[in-house]
């Protein structure tokens, strides 16, 4: 009998710097800065933008273990390859599917928010305060959209890395573009009208001490899936050119670049309302959590 003979696949490294930052950023920025900062300062007040501050150094510690490996390792497959190198069997296994699983998570998340996102900009270019074509309701019509952008986003992963580089950079571009406009109009506002300290009082919700580190360790837990981006840069191992180098590179710029916006849109969405009220949150998140579950 002929022996089979083992395979090895290897990858172009076709991807660069600027390719493998924008595949970091792109899920790092996502849909959870529109859908999160909202719920997030419900939860804590304006002391939100501590814990965007206190998240950055939380990942941080995680973020210099991906940096290092990542570099050490690059080959496709980022957490899974080293757990299943470093530990035996039936680790390596169990840590692929929890990776999966929770990468299959985030993703649904993202594409919903993207769905939903259509909805609400399509409510507001047609100024109605509901929205229903073809039959489709508002619930159905965002799951329609997240199904035809999923649909659209595997086609362009299957054509290859180049063109999945490519429209990742498109993609976050686009969404950086949104969410600086966003900042750089607020700042403006700030700048002509200055800035009044009782948009920033109370700093914490709550009336004890207690409650007060209650609520800012629960908006920290609530927006900490902001971060999850970068692990994304170290599966990118095998397809980055200079890996050993650009690997690191990529995860401070995404990290360091992503908290900057955070902190910045958290800083200009500050403003009095409500306790638990969705008026402190943008249109896109009070559409997201309408029964508003961070209420106490």
């Amino acid at each position: 009998m002929a022996q089979a003979r083992e395979v090895e696949v290897k990858f172009r490294r076709d991807l660069g710097l600027l390719d493998i930052t924008m595949i970091g950023l792109g899920p790092t920025i996502g849909t959870t800065i529109f859908l999160l900062v909202g719920p997030g300062f419900a939860i804590t007040g304006p002391s939100l933008i501590l814990a965007f501050g206190l998240n950055f150094v939380v990942t941080m510690f995680t973020a210099m273990a991906y940096m290092e490996l990542g570099s050490a390792f690059p080959e496709t497959g980022g957490g899974y390859l080293w757990i299943r190198r470093s530990m035996r069997d039936p680790w390596g296994f169990l840590g692929g599917w929890m990776s999966w699983f929770g990468h299959c998570i985030v993703a649904s998340f993202y594409i919903y928010g993207f769905g939903l996102g259509i909805v609400v900009a399509l409510k507001a270019l047609l100024n109605v305060p509901s929205l229903a074509l073809v039959g489709f309701d508002e619930s159905a019509l965002t799951k329609l959209f997240a199904v035809v952008a999923a649909g659209l986003f595997i086609a362009l992963n299957y054509r290859g890395t180049k063109l999945t580089g490519r429209s990742e950079t498109a993609v976050t571009i686009v969404l950086v573009a949104v969410v600086v406009t966003f900042i750089i109009a607020g700042l403006l506002h700030l700048a002509n009208t200055g800035l009044p300290p009782q948009n920033f009082q109370p700093f914490f919700r709550g009336n004890t001490a207690g409650a007060q580190f209650l609520s800012l360790l629960g908006a920290m837990g609530f927006t900490f899936i902001v971060f999850e981006g970068y692990e994304i840069i170290a599966q990118t191992g095998e397809e980055a050119r200079n890996p050993e180098k650009n690997i690191p590179r990529a995860h401070f710029l995404v990290i360091g670049f992503s908290t900057l916006i955070f902190v910045l849109v958290a800083t200009t969405r500050s403003r009095r309302s409500r306790r638990g009220s969705c008026r402190t949150a943008s249109r896109l998140s009070c559409s997201a959590w309408p029964s508003e579950p961070w209420r106490p």
